[in-house]
């Protein structure tokens, strides 16, 4: 089974060596299915403002999210510059954001992280 596979999924790189291990391994129904049950699909990001995105999710929770204490660490310090952190998409298959050095947040935490507006 796919999580009996031994790899750390800690960045963008890494989960899209995985997909690609998955459709290897023809297992990639298996892979969108395991991303698919713990997390609704991230299908829109965009810039707000300083260090917000506001997100949309596949279950319609929406809202926005402030990263800008989330800089520490040697990957996520380039995006204290906020001309490099507008730099990010929509990753198409992992569906997160990520950055050109390969920065990025888990689904899982954006998700709980969304500031629903009032």
């Amino acid at each position: 089974a796919l999580w009996q596979i031994p790899f750390v999924v800690n960045n963008c790189e890494n989960a899209f060596a995985l997909s690609r291990i998955a459709l290897r391994l023809n297992l990639k129904r298996g892979f969108d299915t395991l991303v698919n049950t713990m997390t609704p699909r991230l299908i829109e990001a965009h810039h707000v403002r300083e260090f917000v995105i506001h997100l949309r999710f596949s279950d319609g929770t929406e809202g926005d999210v402030d990263l800008s204490g989330e800089f520490s660490g040697e990957i996520f310090q380039p995006l204290s510059e906020l001309s490099y952190f507008k730099q990010f998409i929509l990753h198409p298959e992992l569906h997160t954001i990520c950055w050109p050095n390969g920065a990025d947040f888990a689904p899982e935490y954006l998700y709980e992280r969304i500031q629903i507006p009032a």
